[in-house]
């Protein structure tokens, strides 16, 4: 009889982890989320700078005929590290976002499965012991 008890628990622990799985990245969203907008704005803008001056990088030889080219080149060189060291830090920020609410959720979920199946087998067992 207490296997039957156990058996039942996984099985009920199991559904709602599933269903707690589904409303996870919901719960982090009604809480302020751990990606705002504002972020996914700015690293769309630093993105594009990085492409830009990436572009910009592989073009050396296009520099403006006022500057010296060791000139531009060196302040080119500065800006595309400070921005690639910018889009680093922000595209960190957006793969742990995407951990918490993406990741986290997927492990929720296979957790419940796993406790459903093994009430699912703890029950076929108890019943075959009972008979």
């Amino acid at each position: 009889m207490k296997l039957i008890h156990l058996s039942v628990g996984l099985i009920i622990f199991g559904l709602l982890l599933m269903v707690g799985s589904v409303v996870w990245p919901y719960i982090l969203q009604s809480r302020g989320g751990i990606w705002t907008e504002q972020q996914a704005l700015e690293h769309a803008k630093i993105a594009a700078d990085l492409h830009r001056l990436g572009h910009d990088h592989t073009h050396k030889d296009d520099v403006s005929p006022q500057t010296s080219h060791e000139d531009a080149s060196s302040n080119n060189d500065a800006n595309y590290k400070k921005v690639k060291a910018r889009y680093q830090e922000s595209d960190a920020q957006l793969r742990s976002a995407q951990f918490w609410s993406q990741d986290v959720a997927e492990w929720i979920k296979w957790f419940g499965i796993a406790c459903c199946l093994l009430g699912t087998f703890v029950f076929y067992l108890s019943r075959c012991k009972s008979t």
